[in-house]
């Protein structure tokens, strides 16, 4: 679709810009790696793929990724092994959660230096461009660049040298994948999936039902449902259980915390169960606390992309007594509201983190 071709271009400008500002830092590690003494050349790791997945078998195609992108071969390296499995645990809790987002870019850093005598060395990054199209399958374009060698016996790597140039070894390495991205993003594949997708917005019968991968929801659970009493005698015993019921899940505090988009929501019900999303980043707003009778009616976000991915710019809550609490409202904000109908109330919200740690989206505001 022209949306997709038009993000993956402008995604490609901002590529090219940033690799003109970081041409320093490149010659720069070119030519501290030609000095090295290593037993062999300093070996160079690359992998560069494009293609769409449909959500069905995107679980099964996180895991090629995951294998891909962090070979066995290095795990022998002295530390590698915890290394490896941080950034296994970074790797996949962006991949699990990018079915969730509009668009989303991230990278991802290994740096395994072993300052012994023959030391084995491993560094490098992989970064992904993700992008949901129209019918719900997932544009992604990723590459990984690094490279391994292994000292010599009476050698070792000078630690201070590594340590204060650390952002100039980053810089390096992220130029060398971001390089390999552009050009698998102009190669005739990622033409012909660009074309693919065009084809199916211009045709809506070949638009198909996005099969969107189960979510790991490490919030509680949603309360069980409650009976609706309809057409119930004043003073039935049913509708005071209910009433209970109401009052014991009712939200009784939120907290949100906002810097330049909504880093936490925390909700809170009176039986001390609720949901959290989020860091611990951005301005605290002042704690919301809801009066013994007062219920959550309405819940409204609007996101928008913030470098690279889209999240929650700001967020806010009604109640039936009229107060609200969150963010400001803004002209030109595409705002979602979910509006709890008669006899019913908000108990609480499904929400997905973003992989920097912002509040990424809500995707269900539980009703009860």
């Amino acid at each position: 679709m022209a949306l997709v071709n038009n993000w993956v271009t402008q995604h490609q400008d901002l590529f090219t810009k940033w690799l003109d500002q970081h041409k320093a830092d490149v010659a720069f590690l070119n030519e501290s790696l030609s000095k090295l003494h290593s037993v062999s050349q300093v070996h160079t790791v690359e992998a560069q793929q494009v293609g769409i997945v449909q959500g069905s078998v995107w679980k099964d195609y996180t895991e090629h990724i995951v294998k891909l992108c962090l070979p066995d071969e290095d795990a022998n390296h002295t530390g590698a092994h915890i290394n490896h499995a941080a950034a296994e645990k970074e790797l996949r809790g962006f991949l699990e959660n990018v079915p969730f987002y509009d668009s989303a870019i991230n990278k991802i850093f290994e740096l395994h230096l072993n300052y012994e005598l023959g030391g084995s060395q491993y560094l490098s990054c992989t970064k992904f461009l993700c992008k949901k199209a129209a019918d719900g399958r997932l544009f992604i374009a990723y590459a990984m660049f690094g490279k391994k060698w292994d000292e010599q016996k009476n050698y070792r790597l000078n630690i201070r040298f590594w340590t204060e140039n650390e952002d100039k070894v980053k810089n390096f390495l992220e130029s060398g994948v971001t390089e390999r991205l552009v050009q698998a993003l102009s190669s005739p594949g990622a033409q012909g999936a660009i074309s693919e997708l065009e084809q199916a917005s211009r045709n809506p019968t070949l638009l198909q039902t996005p099969a969107v991968p189960d979510q790991k929801v490490v919030e509680p659970d949603e309360p069980p449902p409650v009976e609706k009493v309809i057409g119930g005698v004043g003073g039935d015993t049913r509708a005071c259980i209910l009433e209970e019921a109401k009052q014991k899940n009712r939200i009784g505090e939120i907290h949100v915390h906002v810097g330049d988009v909504v880093d936490l929501i925390e909700v809170k019900r009176i039986d001390g169960t609720g949901q959290a999303c989020g860091g611990g980043g951005g301005h605290v707003l002042t704690a919301f606390h809801i009066e013994e009778g007062e219920y959550v009616t309405d819940v409204s976000w609007w996101r928008a992309d913030y470098y690279g991915a889209m999240v929650v710019n700001g967020v806010r809550f009604h109640t039936n007594k009229g107060r609200f609490f969150g963010t400001d409202e803004n002209e030109g904000e595409n705002w979602q509201t979910v509006h709890a109908a008669e006899g019913q109330h908000v108990v609480g919200l499904r929400m997905v983190r973003d992989h920097r740690g912002f509040v990424g989206n809500i995707t269900k505001v539980l009703l009860e």
